[in-house]
């Protein structure tokens, strides 16, 4: 039997990525990977731009787990409800000392794009999750309008340390995969992307929202069909709107 190439998507909720991930975070207990910015952490922090610093505001719990410990210094202290590791994220035991948190939500915000083995990734995050925790990845998509537009100049926009693209297809296919269920998948905008730049799905937009958990033995893992969490379907989650100018409303939590 042929494999079907052409994947047909509801139209994509579009928003601000910081303002929908803080929604998730709230009162939650939270692991945040990856969460120092490269080349740009001194300058976020200064400015109050770091969304880590901004997921400590409203998480009950923070963790953070990152490869690069020399700005470590730029950060808050430990404490009780804030806690920094480092190490590499494919490996299992850069987790074990937050094993016993019980988190609620793991956030990896463009990370899946800088590992060697995003498979490898997600064995060694299942260490720390249960059926429950909620897993949200955001990606650069690679269909953003940006990159056809580019190509017709003979160029490729692409961050110098990145591995890899991620659709709103494959970046399902990696979760199945690794037996993932895929829950919900929206897309994020930044400040000048307009709505007929993203077509008439929002599938041209640059980045990528997926929630997954993980899928438990004899489970099939599940794809997204178009029905969206309830928290966004019934409007109680501000910053994913079902066009792109709504989504300018929303504003982070101040430091």
């Amino acid at each position: 039997m042929a494999l079907k190439n052409d994947h047909r998507y509801p139209p994509l909720r579009l928003g601000r990525r910081e303002p929908y991930l803080l929604e998730r975070c709230k009162d939650k207990r939270v692991l945040d990977l990856g969460f120092m910015d490269v080349g740009l952490t001194r300058e976020k922090v200064q400015s109050g731009a770091l969304l880590h610093l901004w997921i400590k505001e409203v998480a009950s719990m923070h963790v953070g787990i990152d490869l690069d410990p020399s700005l470590r210094h730029l950060l808050p202290p430990d404490s009780d409800t804030y806690q920094l590791f480092f190490g590499n994220v494919e490996d299992p035991a850069t987790y074990a000392p937050a094993k016993d948190v019980g988190f609620d939500v793991v956030i990896a915000a463009e990370i899946m794009e800088h590992v060697n083995n995003p498979g490898l990734f997600l064995d060694a995050l299942r260490t720390v999750m249960s059926p429950k925790t909620n897993l949200i990845l955001t990606v650069p998509n690679a269909l953003r309008f940006q990159n056809l537009a580019y190509a017709h100049q003979g160029m490729e926009m692409v961050n110098p340390d990145h591995n890899y693209w991620f659709s709103p297809t494959t970046i399902q296919t990696l979760l199945n995969k690794n037996r993932f269920h895929v829950n919900a998948l929206a897309g994020y905008i930044f400040g000048p992307e307009q709505p007929e730049h993203l077509g008439p799905h929002g599938l041209a937009c640059p980045g990528l929202i997926a929630e997954a958990c993980p899928a438990q033995p004899g489970e099939i893992p599940r794809r997204w069909l178009g029905d969206a969490p309830a928290a966004i379907a019934a409007g109680d989650a501000p910053s994913i709107q079902t066009n792109a100018h709504a989504a300018d409303q929303a504003v982070r939590p101040t430091p």
